[in-house]
């Protein structure tokens, strides 16, 4: 392990260190970046960028590990999640180890002053590697602070290399992103790890008790730091609990690292079922399908959730009823019983599809139409207007519903309806 420097509430954070396996031409990439710092004094910045638990902290670690050995000065910190940290706390915090009082409070032009000088000087001694981790939990003036000094000290040795996770929303990110000099800025994407490199990892943890973790692969979208997690819970547990236990495990690890927008996403699909198209989420959100973009490619990026042909899909039923257990009950059943609402709307025979023996299949659109009016308490003109046809074309459309349906009564519809709904609800 490689120890980043205590930060200002005395909480020392620990990058573990790097994974062996995948990501090997990020690694390889990173590291010739160091070596033109060592040996030809070129500063400049790498940005990394990746999804929660996509193995960022691994490669900083892997970074300042290798330029320490080639020469180079690391200073590592980052952001802290929760952390009510003074301003310029991180690169405060990566500084004090190699000058001890240089972490002084006081205004933060004088702070940022103080940085600057203490760059500048260690640089003319060596080449400085300013590791950083978690951009987007870092408070604004470290993130101002950086845009201004990757710039102010463009001629010097120093190496900055930043980490944030990706498709988040964070304007004072998207702002330091977007002004780094692009002559000087390269960029790493840290993805899911392919299936023979994640097998070799989890082989690494496990040894000979590897093939115990191959039912559970499917749920950790590859992301090395869930499959550390998960490794470590399949040590600790045993039997037919395993399963849930670790879904849970991953559900809940997966939510507290979503955005709000994205946690919103994936919670509602979880309450509509194991898959279903982006249009009918849109409703379920009331969002156009554009606003879903970054979101949807945060919970993908997640491994929550893939994009199948037509529609989107829980990586495993278990992963889904462990992200759906987290709502309450009846905001479970509310989602449920809006998507079978909207499903109906549209004329799509929701019952028919999921519930066995179902007689909604014989209904039209259009009747289906006026049986959900109907149902819900309209008379045929409410209906008629509604639906912008004539009375009498609604009294056609309910009469031959009763017919397909073998109802009498309005009463009996409805109580009919209401049941299909449950039931289809309860499938869901």
């Amino acid at each position: 392990m490689i120890d980043v420097p205590p930060t200002a509430n005395g909480v020392t954070r620990l990058v573990p260190e790097a994974t062996p396996r995948g990501h090997g031409a990020q690694r390889e990439g990173l590291l010739r970046r160091v070596l033109r710092l060592v040996h030809g004094h070129e500063g400049g910045v790498v940005w990394v960028e990746g999804p929660a638990d996509a193995g960022k902290s691994c490669l900083l670690a892997f970074a300042a590990e290798k330029a320490a050995l080639a020469g180079a000065v690391p200073l590592t910190a980052g952001g802290v999640a929760g952390g009510d940290l003074p301003p310029l706390a991180p690169l405060l915090d990566a500084l004090a180890r190699q000058m001890p009082g240089v972490a002084e409070p006081g205004p933060p032009h004088e702070v940022l002053r103080t940085v600057e000088d203490a760059l500048r000087e260690l640089s003319h001694e060596q080449p400085v590697l300013v590791v950083l981790d978690d951009l987007h939990l870092c408070d604004h003036l470290t993130l101002l602070a950086v845009r201004t000094l990757t710039a102010r000290l463009a001629e010097l040795p120093v190496l900055w290399v930043l980490a944030a996770r990706s498709h988040l929303d964070v304007p004072a990110v998207v702002s330091l992103r977007r002004n780094l000099p692009p002559e000087r800025t390269e960029s790493l994407e840290l993805t899911a790890l392919d299936p023979d490199s994640v097998r070799l990892l989890v082989a690494d943890l496990l040894g000979s008790r590897a093939g115990e973790a191959e039912p559970y692969l499917p749920l950790l979208g590859g992301l090395p730091g869930a499959i550390r997690h998960a490794c470590a819970l399949l040590r600790a547990t045993a039997g037919e609990a395993r399963q849930e236990v670790l879904a849970e495990a991953v559900a809940a690890r997966r939510l507290d690292q979503l955005t709000s927008q994205a946690r919103e996403l994936v919670l509602t699909a979880s309450g509509v079922g194991d898959s279903l198209g982006v249009r009918h989420l849109s409703r379920m959100l009331d969002r156009r399908e554009a606003a879903l973009l970054r979101p949807l490619r945060e919970v993908l990026a997640a491994g929550l959730m893939r994009a199948q042909l037509e529609c989107l899909a829980f990586v495993h039923p278990s992963v889904r009823e462990a992200v759906a257990a987290t709502l309450p009950a009846p905001l479970r059943l509310s989602v449920r019983r809006r998507s079978v609402e909207l499903r109906l709307a549209d004329g799509s025979p929701v019952a028919a599809a999921t519930v066995p023996g179902a007689t909604w299949r014989g209904l039209t659109r259009s009747e289906l139409g006026v049986v959900r009016l109907i149902a819900h308490g309209a008379t045929n003109r409410e209906a008629a207007e509604r639906l912008f046809v004539s009375p009498h074309t609604v009294n056609t459309h309910l009469r031959h519903a009763f017919e397909k349906l073998g109802v009498r009564s309005r009463v009996q519809l409805a109580r009919l309806y209401a049941r299909e709904v449950e039931a289809t609800s309860a499938s869901a």
